[in-house]
């Protein structure tokens, strides 16, 4: 398909961009500011969208997807944001204005601001709210936008493919700003398509998919996520355990030894909460290293110690496993511990020589070669423990 950007007064340049989009640019008679090339091809490649111009369109043609509110006050506030799960930053609002002002904000800087029309010269964003505010407050009359429209793609509809993009366009990959989507605007936005209706709260490969196509990276991360999505949702949080922070573990324990005297009347030093059904070293070591802390000068435990461990953000399969883990982890470590008292006594871990990595300009050769590793390194000939 090819796509034309006009801009006033300009002097015709035309280029070929690779794909076969034919982009007709004008230069801005001020500040002379150019669309690079990929600019285009970089929108197209969101899955369902299709840009059909690039162009300034006048402030008060654009209208915010936003829903606003009056409250008892008669202050204006923000209702909806399905693009969002918080209202606009004021700092990054301030921060576009000043740019605009200052003549420092050029268009090939950004991803322009998205709109889909809806009238003959009437458009809506679908994403670019603190800019459109920005360049309110900052007195401009038009903002440059990418005019686009959004189609049904790989059995998912138009709209799906729009609510998509305004997780995408906030995603870390894709900004160069750091005002970015948080995992709560991914997770609004997914609970916002099944408000829509695009799938269910139960439809698990549906939500999963959903967070691949808002380019959520990381299984571990997207399985967290579907579960925390999941779980908002009374019908299908069958199986997903309860979760808590530790001052809510704290709070359970406590209503347990009000209701059933349990835990000795008291609430364990050591809470200790993982996220991941896998055997997690990080997390044992911590939990180990609590328990050592507890030791008197001595090296004896003074009393009972208690330990809470639980778990967050899994559903019950994992639950299990990750209690199986650290049932495990605990017989692991003293293995290791064995393996490592027995090193120290019989002398071999002076066998053992750590280097570290050379990363500074002057541990480089005069040539300005990089060498293996640096002089420096941690030589095991530790002393007995007394």
């Amino acid at each position: 398909m090819s796509a034309q950007v006009k801009m006033k007064e300009i002097p015709k340049t035309e280029f070929q961009i690779p794909t076969g989009v034919k982009v007709k640019m004008k230069v801005i008679p001020k500040d002379e500011v150019k669309i690079p090339k990929g600019l285009m091809l970089q929108l197209q490649a969101h899955k369902g969208l299709v840009v059909v111009d690039m162009k300034p369109v006048k402030l008060k043609h654009l209208m915010t997807h936003i829903v606003y509110g009056t409250d008892e006050n008669g202050r204006r506030y923000i209702k909806t944001n399905d693009a969002r799960s918080t209202w606009l930053k004021e700092k990054v609002i301030k921060k576009f204005k000043d740019f605009i002002i200052e003549k420092r904000y050029l268009i090939d800087a950004y991803t322009p601001p998205v709109v889909v029309q809806i009238g003959k010269e009437l458009f809506r964003l679908v994403s670019g709210e603190h800019r459109l505010t920005a360049h309110h407050r900052a007195g401009e009359e038009e903002m440059f936008v990418a005019i686009c429209r959004f189609e049904d793609t790989d059995g998912m509809p138009a709209e799906y493919w729009e609510s998509t993009y305004q997780s995408r366009e906030n995603s870390p990959e894709e900004r160069i700003d750091a005002n970015t989507r948080t995992d709560k605007d991914v997770i609004w936005i997914t609970q916002s398509q099944i408000r829509k209706g695009f799938f269910g709260p139960t439809q698990r490969g549906k939500i999963e998919q959903s967070l691949i196509d808002q380019d959520v990276r990381g299984k571990e991360k997207i399985r967290i996520l579907a579960n925390t999505i999941q779980k908002s949702y009374k019908e299908s949080s069958m199986g997903i355990p309860t979760s808590f922070t530790q001052a809510e573990a704290k709070t359970h324990i406590q209503k347990s030894i009000n209701e059933n005297d349990d835990f000795g009347g008291k609430v364990p030093k050591i809470i200790v909460r993982n996220d991941t059904p896998h055997l997690d070293e990080d997390y044992m070591s911590r939990t180990m290293r609590q328990i050592i802390e507890q030791m008197d000068g001595d090296w004896n435990l003074p009393e009972l110690i208690e330990v809470v461990l639980h778990f967050a953000t899994m559903d019950g399969i994992d639950t299990r496993a990750a209690r199986k883990s650290a049932s495990n982890y605990f017989m692991k470590t003293i293995k290791d511990s064995y393996k490592w008292v027995h090193l120290h006594k019989t002398g071999q871990i002076q066998k053992i020589l750590v280097h570290i990595l050379s990363q500074f300009d002057e541990e480089f050769g005069t040539d300005k070669k990089p060498v293996c590793y640096a002089e420096q390194s941690i030589k095991m000939n530790y002393p007995p423990i007394k």
